[in-house]
């Protein structure tokens, strides 16, 4: 499901950026990249596939667990941040 969550933070954000500029991305690195999407999709991708690497490698240990349900957290509320954002978007145009 993270995996999920961070595919559509990255949709989101690229439609975002499109829409209003590069100023509403609010993570410096991912700023950085994002003027070129391909550079954008490999980053998150890279990340994504090393998480997922990582949290299966290390599936028994309990700080895997708990980062995994904390990444999940996160990401859980990154999605409702923007699913209200689109919805304001969407009610104000």
């Amino acid at each position: 499901m993270t995996v999920l969550f961070n595919l559509f933070d990255l949709c989101i954000t690229l439609k975002l950026v499109n829409r209003f500029g590069v100023e509403i991305e609010l993570n410096p690195l991912a700023k950085m990249l994002i003027n070129n999407h391909k550079h954008i999709i490999l980053f998150k991708l890279f990340w994504v596939v090393l998480y997922v690497l990582v949290i299966y490698k290390n599936k028994n240990s309990g700080i895997a667990k708990v980062g995994n349900v904390l990444v999940f957290i996160v990401y859980g509320v990154l999605t409702c941040y923007h699913l209200i954002n689109m919805l304001l978007i969407y009610v104000n145009s």
